[in-house]
């Protein structure tokens, strides 16, 4: 018998005055993109790194945070000729939602997802997530998600685009996805973890839906 138990993410309050301070520190410029994760072969990294080159967007970065994992070599991916591409490897906590915060999206082409908590962590921020359609994200995001194939380098081509040029692509998503983030908090997560054990040790309890 398995149970699903969702993770959760708690919004953090980002001010001007973090945002500068990141802006300085990370030496971030105009608008941008983000992905987070540990950089390994399912999260589908070179499909990213090659739409974002195909799409030939001059005023729209891709910031790569969180730490080196294991056959991916990150540098091999990238060169100093794709300028608009960062690797900023890992990040405290105190920075990652000040990044997540300042993003126009959070992309995520993985091609196996557990969970997705960068998504929720975006989300909770007013981020929008642009992810693989067959993963577990697709349930995190719901309707406020902008799904894709993680196969069809083109279509996160067209998406970056669609990003690059419009000034309100994040404005016109950032309310539903808080409200769906709001769905998933570290209370919840508690509760039906108790739930299950509470199952475990009396088999004729009735489980709660929620």
């Amino acid at each position: 018998r398995l149970r699903l138990v969702p993770l959760g993410a708690t919004p953090a309050t980002v001010g001007d005055d973090d945002r500068h301070r990141d802006r300085r520190d990370h030496r971030i410029g105009g608008r941008y993109l983000i992905w987070v994760g540990t950089a390994e072969p399912r999260k589908n990294l070179p499909t990213l790194i090659d739409a974002y080159r195909m799409a030939e967007v001059d005023d729209l970065d891709l910031l790569l945070v969180g730490p080196d994992g294991w056959n991916l070599d990150l540098d091999s991916l990238f060169g100093p000729a794709d300028q608009g591409i960062r690797n900023l490897g890992f990040v405290s906590a105190e920075d990652l939602p000040v990044l997540l915060d300042g993003a126009e999206a959070l992309m995520f082409p993985s091609r196996r997802e557990g969970f997705g908590l960068p998504a929720i962590e975006a989300m909770a921020q007013g981020t929008p997530v642009v992810g693989a359609a067959a993963t577990a994200v697709a349930e995190i995001v719901g309707a406020t998600g902008t799904l894709l194939d993680h196969r069809r380098v083109d279509d996160w081509v067209d998406t970056i685009r669609d990003i690059a040029d419009s000034s309100d692509w994040k404005a016109k998503r950032s309310d539903a996805v808080r409200r769906r983030a709001a769905e998933f908090t570290w209370e919840r997560t508690a509760r039906l973890t108790i739930d299950a054990y509470r199952d475990a040790v009396d088999p004729t309890r009735v489980p709660r839906r929620r």
